[in-house]
Parts: structure tokens; sequence; C-alpha cells
């Protein structure tokens, strides 16, 4: 959960166990190679529209060239804050 500054886990299970393997879920923080690791085994399709209009240039700080032509021009953004319990 933390690659992304607002990601919310959608919970859900038919008892009330689940919701406590859920909560107990959320203490799970893995280390950076842990993530490269996960990462280098597939890597990941953003797909449509992603895929061609790139990633938010929120959380990269620097617009892509479709970004551009879409917005009419250059535009100075500011990043975002780091995620959700990322330490």
């Amino acid at each position: 959960m933390h690659k992304a500054p607002h990601v919310f886990p959608l919970v859900g299970g038919r008892k009330v166990e689940h919701l406590h393997d859920n909560i107990k879920a959320l203490s799970v923080r893995l280390t950076d190679d842990q993530v490269k690791y996960i990462e280098s085994i597939k890597s990941f399709d953003l797909g449509f529209p992603l895929d061609f209009i790139g990633e938010d240039p929120r959380e990269t700080g620097q617009s892509t060239p479709m970004m551009e032509s879409l917005l009419g021009g250059k535009i100075a953004w500011k990043k975002t804050s780091t995620a959700m319990g990322y330490i």
C-alpha cells in the first residue's frame, strides 16, 4: 500500500474473523528489497489509458509529452505527499 499516495483497500468478508485478519494485514511492511524482488518477477501493465498517457504528473513531478499536448504546454507540477503508512 505504500507505492501510491492514495490507496484504500476494499475490505470484504463474511465473518468477523475476516475483518480481524484484514486489520492485522495492515501492519505488514515490505522492505525496498522485497518490493524490488516482487516487481522483478513480472512487470505490471498499467493498462488503458495510462499505458499511453503516462504516470500521474502529481506523483512524478514531470509532465509527459502526451499530457503536455493535452494541456497545451508545460506545467510545473508539485509532487504529492508520501503514501499513508510509508516510512
